[in-house]
């Protein structure tokens, strides 16, 4: 792997919080809009705004999906440093894959409350719930 290819993977860390942090501002979801004592109109009424916080989500799941080449080249420089087993190089590589993945699902799940607003109050409330947890 050529040091050019590796500083642009190692940047994407820097860039996953960057742009992560700029979708949930557009989204609204910092400062963090709603809590366990939010009413379900509070919560309705957040995800009516369906544009600006699918295009924030967008953004952030851009963002967190750069983390992704951070975590190859992690893997990659821990398999050169154990040599012929890299058991931990692998492990890493498997975790922070399902890590990168899990930090997806609560934008997934926001992204689809935000577009069909007209949904049942109830289920929106249940749904930004399992988001937030």
């Amino acid at each position: 792997m050529n040091n050019k290819l590796q500083r642009v993977c190692a940047w994407s860390g820097p860039a996953t919080v960057l742009v992560s942090l700029i979708g949930w501002l557009i989204a609204g979801v910092l400062p963090i809009p709603l809590g366990p004592s939010s009413t379900t109109e509070q919560v309705v009424g957040f995800y009516s705004h369906d544009t600006r916080v699918l295009a924030g989500l967008v953004i952030a799941s851009l963002g967190v999906s750069l983390v992704f080449p951070l975590i190859a080249l992690i893997g990659v420089v821990m398999a050169r440093i154990e040599g012929r087993t890299p058991l931990l190089a692998v492990l890493q590589l498997v975790i922070g894959a399902a890590t990168g993945v899990l930090l997806l699902i609560p934008m997934l799940l926001m992204a689809v409350i935000s577009f069909r607003p007209d949904r049942n109050p109830e289920i929106t409330v249940t749904l930004n719930d399992i988001a937030w947890l």
